[in-house]
């Protein structure tokens, strides 16, 4: 799923629902540039996750379950290599592990056959954004309904992208109740960092002086 939408809060949710401990890989302690050092890496990390009983935990992992390529030189050769040892362990694997992907395209096709259940998370829309905004403002704000369901409508974000406009928008108010007045340039923040331009029903609400505010 895209980023933001939840999928390493639902590891978390999952390991905490198990009682079992949660371990993130650290992809770049694991991987190495010297030949088979990242396939001996890989191997003593699969053995104590095992061992200790934990959620095994691959964030962002086509990077390192990628697709096997066409040799042309001795570092595609290697890379296959270390492709072909992933398959192997994760089949024999006999804990739980979770891999996490902004694109399951970019995963090698023989991967798939080995996953037990792919999850897939889409974007959320207006209902979840509504629902996801309230439960993150909480009862302290002086948004109207109106206003909190133009702003659900109206901005195309996942979950982790509305808890970075209310966080950023309290900070505005120094513990205060926030408003849309303390919302809008959170979300011209956000947008901004996403690299796209404010939506025009967003840009609607700020000049209509951002909406009347309700108690």
């Amino acid at each position: 799923g895209p980023s933001g939408t939840g999928k390493s809060l639902a590891v978390g949710w999952l390991a905490t629902r198990l009682g079992l401990p949660l371990y993130r890989v650290d992809l770049a302690s694991v991987t190495s540039k010297y030949i088979g050092e990242t396939e001996k890496n890989l191997a003593q990390l699969f053995a104590r996750a095992e061992h200790a009983e934990v959620v095994l935990m691959f964030d962002e992992a086509d990077s390192l379950f990628g697709k096997r390529t066409d040799v042309k030189d001795s570092n595609d050769r290697f890379a296959n290599a270390q492709t072909n040892y992933l398959l192997s362990r994760i089949e024999s694997y006999a804990g739980i592990a979770v891999l996490t992907s902004n694109s399951r395209a970019r995963f090698d096709s023989a991967f798939t056959r080995r996953l037990d259940v792919i999850v897939e998370f889409p974007p959320p829309g207006p209902k979840e954004r509504r629902a996801l905004s309230l439960a993150h403002l909480g009862d302290g704000h002086r948004l109207d309904g109106g206003t909190v369901n133009q702003l659900a409508a109206g901005c195309e974000l996942a979950g982790g992208h509305v808890r970075n406009v209310v966080l950023a928008a309290a900070a505005r108010t120094h513990g205060g109740p926030v408003g849309a007045a303390d919302l809008l340039p959170a979300l011209v923040a956000e947008y901004g960092k996403l690299g796209k331009p404010l939506p025009a029903a967003l840009r609607v609400l700020a000049s209509d002086g951002a909406a009347p505010e309700g108690p």
